[in-house]
């Protein structure tokens, strides 16, 4: 409030995340959405595809059945919402 009444800049901290930690978080926080993650939306913020980046982990969580695959989009079967953190901690 005092920067406020008295005009003064408020310097505020933040942490600088690198592209890689930016993947990572929109993997991370996307999955735990029950729409799950469009490639597009990736490749619109990061000029990749997802399966570029992470088609190992991706391909692993499809074939254990964890992560399910519809066109571009993808997210956590039942089976992996229960298993949700073995899952995302494999894109950090």
């Amino acid at each position: 409030m005092e920067f406020v009444q008295n005009k003064k800049a408020l310097h505020l901290e933040g942490e600088k995340l690198t592209t890689g930690e930016q993947m990572s978080e929109f993997m991370f926080m996307g999955l735990r959405k029950i729409n799950g993650i469009s490639d597009i939306v990736f490749k619109e913020r990061f000029n990749k595809s997802f399966f570029n980046v992470y088609g190992d982990i991706i391909n692993k969580h499809i074939n254990n059945g964890l992560i399910i695959r519809e066109n571009d989009t993808i997210r956590l079967s039942n089976k992996g919402l229960d298993l949700a953190n073995t899952v995302m901690c494999d894109f950090v």
